[in-house]
């Protein structure tokens, strides 16, 4: 007996994973142990195995790790910060000469391209620009008007008379802002192709503009400039300020985890600078505690609307997580989450978007994600975009939006489906958009949204905006400061409906305006007031028990009946965003139940064809041909614009969908059908759209949903 311990224990030893050290004063020719660690961390990264922990001592690590092993579930790879530990991005920056009072040179070989950072002193420089950053805030663009005859051909201002180099400026990147402002848009400022930016975008309905690079040299404090030609690195500081001095350090790396197809790689407690994580294509990873500052940045150069590169972190693979971190400072996304059942959980993520662009401080692809107790502020543009489906947005604080572009929401989605997304228990406040500017927008052609005990404040425009078609969308038990209403885009838009859309005990301070067709019952108008909620909320005494039972969304209820609006009376009130002082447990990602929710997947017939971490939606499954089997998919991208086109299509991530063009009754020779069950397999619905015999192919057209109006149950108001 004693010799079989003796074995067991000594295999087990044997098989322990070994930790490793590292420490800025260290030698990679050592053992990396702890009286003699690496000098850098990719050489303890090379070794490390599944169970083992990398100890990082304080200091700063300008490398990039891409770890050589996976951990496992019971046994993951982890890197551990002991005590103040930053892995940057950027190099520091020698050499330097005074040219002229202020302006200083340093050689650098090559041209550090478009996503280039330069720091003095840990402070973010501006690229030399014209006109000159007034202010250093991202925000406030101090961009040059455009005049009258500008157009997609040229951009005119009275003010480039006077501007050094406007010939052509080679080399230079133009970014404006214009027309309907709902994105930026860059390019060449000696040419540009149209884009569809250009039909909403264009500089002929007036904005501004600025001129970014093109061998400008810096002409005011705190810009810096490339030369290709002198190969170098031009500095214009305030007088006192010497860069033989203080630090200058300039962007090389994009990353300082590269993780992208890894499983099990815990980083915990290490700080971030000028670099991001790459978090694509992996399982089960985890970033906990950390400070990732400047993290992505572009001057862009043909973009319209989307920087069209990774920004932020990149998040797909399965079951991911990223908790208990700072994320700040990205020209594009806070962090793109793909995949599937990824999370992130009580994070701070700020100053996003300062390209203008449509990216977030979240955005989300993919299936089953849970986004809970985040601080999301900041942002040029929407604080939270949420394609894909199935995920869980909760007890999460969005603010200050809206700081450079125009039409947009807090929370901001357009023609997908959300396969029952639920958004809840969240504060929504402060958009700050001269023009459209909604609390909740769901944007034409959204469904399967789940909206529910949420506040809104502080929004002039909607503060919750379901614009047509709409569909399947489920508000309830929200409380907001403004009115919920909806509009209809295009010519024909009477054809745009809101079939299968609920708005029940909802506490607002004007009326509802919705379709007659939306089923809308026990709302209270008049008792939301201005002031932002508290950690004790006030509820009117009118909205105590008045509310209708919704099962499934009504959340725990207190007395005779749910109350009307975001609270609950004599239930301990919730406050959403981070806390890092007490940070909450990691929670499971499982929406509510509804049987008002619709059960059926691309109930109107929207093309998914992304892959979303390995699962391609296919054409439009779960329908398939019937009758005569001559049903096929025609694809029409972005927003349709005619009632034809619409009807009943909602789009993809991206654009393109098959519809659908048919009336509710039309010969069976030319069908599509799907046939879907309750999940208590009580009872199976077959579901079917068809289409117009003479159509040769399955275009757009009206669908036959799950639930009729009348197998709804029903609300008390509708008793």
């Amino acid at each position: 007996m004693g010799r079989s311990a003796l074995v067991i224990c000594l295999t087990a030893w044997a098989l322990a994973a070994a930790d490793y050290w590292v420490a800025p004063t260290g030698d990679d020719a050592g053992p990396g142990s702890s009286e003699r660690p690496f000098r850098t961390v990719q050489r303890a990264a090379q070794d490390l195995q599944a169970g083992g922990t990398c100890h990082l001592r304080a200091g700063t690590y300008r490398e990039t790790v891409p770890p050589a092993h996976d951990g496992s579930a019971a046994a993951p790879l982890v890197f551990l910060a002991e005590g103040d530990v930053t892995l940057s991005g950027a190099d520091p920056v020698g050499g330097w000469e005074p040219l002229a009072e202020r302006l200083w040179r340093a050689p650098l070989a090559s041209d550090p391209g478009r996503q280039t950072q330069v720091f003095f002193a840990s402070r973010m420089l501006t690229e030399a620009r014209w006109p000159d950053d007034r202010d250093g805030d991202p925000f406030t663009p101090d961009g040059a008007p455009l005049a009258a005859g500008s157009s997609e051909a040229a951009l005119v201002s009275p003010a480039l008379a006077s501007a050094p180099l406007a010939e052509g400026w080679p080399g230079a990147v133009v970014w404006v802002m214009a027309g309907a402002k709902w994105s930026s848009w860059t390019a060449p400022a000696s040419g540009f192709e149209a884009s569809w930016i250009l039909t909403h975008m264009n500089p002929a309905k007036g904005g501004e503009f600025v001129v970014t690079g093109g061998r400008q040299r810096p002409d005011a404090d705190h810009e810096w400039a490339y030369d290709a030609e002198t190969k170098a690195l031009y500095l214009q500081l305030p007088a006192g300020q010497d860069p033989r001095r203080d630090s200058v350090e300039l962007k090389r790396r994009q990353l300082a985890f590269d993780l992208r197809g890894r499983k099990h790689v815990h980083v915990r407690g290490i700080g971030v600078r000028a670099a991001s994580i790459d978090l694509r294509e992996g399982e089960g990873c985890r970033l906990e505690g950390l400070r990732l500052l400047y993290l992505s940045h572009s001057r862009g150069g043909n973009t319209a609307g989307s920087l069209g590169e990774p920004t932020g972190i990149p998040v797909s693979g399965r079951s991911q997580a990223i908790r208990d971190c700072e994320t700040g400072y990205s020209s594009g996304a806070g962090i793109e989450l793909g995949g599937q059942q990824n999370a992130v959980t009580n994070c701070w993520i700020h100053h996003i978007s300062t390209m203008g662009c449509y990216a977030a401080p979240l955005n989300l692809r993919g299936v089953g994600h849970v986004v809970s107790h985040n601080t999301l502020e900041f942002c040029g543009r929407d604080g939270l975009q949420p394609a894909g489906r199935g995920h869980v947005v909760q007890y999460n604080e969005v603010r200050e939006a809206g700081l450079l572009t125009q039409d947009l929401g807090l929370v901001y989605q357009g023609g997908v489906d959300g396969g029952g997304t639920e958004v809840h228990h969240n504060w929504f406040h402060g958009n700050r958009a001269k023009a459209c500017a909604s609390g909740l927008y769901l944007d034409n052609c959204t469904h399967s949204f789940w909206l529910h005990h949420s506040v809104v404040w502080d929004c002039p425009g909607l503060g919750l905006q379901l614009n047509r078609p709409s569909g399947y969308n489920l508000v309830t038990h929200n409380t907001v400061v403004g009115q919920v209403g909806h509009w209809g885009r295009w010519p024909g838009r009477e054809v745009d409906g809101m079939f299968g859309d609920l708005a029940v005990n909802n506490l607002v301070s004007r009326p509802l305006e919705l379709q007659p067709g939306v089923c809308a019952a026990d709302n209270l108008a008049g008792l939301a007031t201005a002031a932002p909620p508290t950690p004790h909320p006030v509820i009117p005494t009118a909205a105590v028990d008045r509310g209708a039972v919704v099962p499934g969304l009504n959340g725990p209820v207190v007395g005779a009946g749910p109350d009307v609006g975001a609270y609950e009376a004599s239930v301990e009130p919730w406050r959403p965003g981070h806390d890092f002082a007490k940070p909450p447990a990691d929670v499971p990602g499982q929406p509510a139940g509804s049987p008002y929710a619709n059960l059926l997947r691309k109930a109107r017939f929207e093309f998914c064809g992304t892959t979303y971490g390995g699962l391609n939606d296919g054409a439009i499954a779960p329908w398939t041909a019937a009758g005569a089997q001559s049903a096929k998919a025609v694809f029409a991208g972005g927003f349709a614009g005619s009632p034809e086109a619409r009807t009943s299509r909602l789009g993809r991530d991206g654009g393109g969908a098959p519809v659908l063009r048919s009336a509710w009754r039309v010969p069976w020779s030319n069908c599509v059908s799907a046939t879907v069950a309750d999940e208590d397999g009580t009872r199976t619905d077959d579901v079917w759209g068809s289409v117009p015999a003479e159509a040769a192919s399955v275009p757009q057209g009206r669908y036959h949903a799950v639930h009729s109006r009348e197998r709804w149950p029903k609300l008390r108001s509708d008793a």
